[in-house]
């Protein structure tokens, strides 16, 4: 639905809705309009939004906007490396930083921080790797994370997932709910203690150079996840167990990331032993499925996953599936007789 409003929506959405023309201000309204409408299914204030068209830069002012030269940066060691970057970026300038690993579930235990208000925390909702979710009502909330700065990482949770209660800053990406790619949403929680970390002439945090057609598809794309939420997700878990136990059962030597009762439906990530993942994918797309390996971080050249490596599973012979809607049992059942046929072909090479 959202894809076919968009030949609309860029017919309506060129003009400047800063400016007191009637087309720009119905514009206007329009956009007040979905902003309002995505606030409410985010459950924060549409005064605490900012539209960017870069997850990147989301990801600097949401964080960097929290550290003071002398905050303590605490991570876990299965963020993406888009914080690890700004994790080194203040070290270099002097700060300094924590790691926090994971159990071989991918759970990070924040239990153990020490109260302090120069802590700012990174909390990640859902990896974009596995699938694992992290809970937002246990150690996170905890009373020595009281005076902490939290950074909700929300780029890959799904459309139900809550913040935490104690977060400060959030970020959003529209594609981990079907949006289109290029809208991020960054949450800047009211009194946070937030200060703009890029040069600035005005008290604006961000600026308002996003694709408003992109925005206003990525919300009709929210507003349809958010209805079909249940019936997608009963669906994509009757799958995801389905590849669970037809891989137990039936490829030996196979590692799959996290246990279904802690993860995101819509992701699994399997890696098999003796299995060249590159050729793997290979053979695959050449049976007409698609599926990533490695890094989700670092896709293009199908580097090892540091998510892996840090949950102790098995890095190489990586496969990443992610359960769309409208994925069928017949494909499902098809993909695995494929899988199973290709990886003991390569176990006999």
């Amino acid at each position: 639905m959202a894809a076919g409003l968009l030949v609309d929506l860029f017919e309506r959405g060129w003009r400047d809705p800063t400016k007191i023309h009637n087309q720009s201000a119905e514009l206007a309204i329009l956009l007040n309009g979905a902003k309002e409408n995505l606030a409410k299914f985010l459950k924060i204030s549409a005064s605490e939004i900012e539209i960017l068209s870069d997850l990147n830069l989301g990801f600097h002012l949401a964080i960097s906007g929290l550290l003071q030269p002398n905050s303590i940066l605490i991570q876990s060691a299965i963020d993406r490396k888009d914080i690890f970057a700004i994790a080194r970026s203040h070290q270099n300038s002097g700060g300094k930083v924590q790691v926090l690993e994971c159990d071989l579930s991918g759970a990070v235990d924040y239990s153990n921080i020490k109260p302090s208000a120069e802590n700012v925390v990174i909390w990640q909702s859902t990896n974009r790797e596995t699938g694992v979710k992290q809970l937002s009502n246990g150690s996170i909330s905890g009373p020595n994370l009281s005076s902490a700065k939290i950074f909700a990482d929300m780029t890959s949770a799904s459309s139900v997932a809550e913040l935490p209660e104690n977060w400060s800053t959030a970020l959003w990406d529209a594609t981990s709910w079907g949006g289109p790619k290029g809208i991020a949403i960054l949450a800047i929680r009211q009194n946070a203690n937030w200060i703009n970390p890029l040069p600035h002439i005005d008290h604006a945090r961000a600026s308002n150079e996003f694709s408003i057609p992109l925005f206003l598809a990525s919300v009709v794309a929210l507003e349809n996840s958010d209805k079909e939420f249940e019936v997608n997700s009963v669906k994509a878990a009757q799958l995801n167990i389905k590849v669970r136990e037809f891989v137990t059962a039936n490829i030996a030597d196979a590692d799959i990331a996290g246990s279904f009762a802690n993860c995101d439906p819509r992701k699994l990530s399997i890696s098999f032993l003796y299995v060249h993942a590159e050729e793997l994918l290979r053979k695959l797309e050449m049976a007409g499925f698609l599926v990533d390996s490695g890094s989700a971080c670092s896709a293009a050249d199908l580097a090892p996953s540091h998510v892996l490596a840090a949950m102790e599973v098995l890095t190489h012979g990586n496969i990443r599936l992610t359960f769309k809607p409208g994925i069928t049992d017949a494909t499902i059942n098809e993909f695995l007789a494929v899988l199973k046929s290709e990886i003991a072909l390569a176990r006999l090479e």
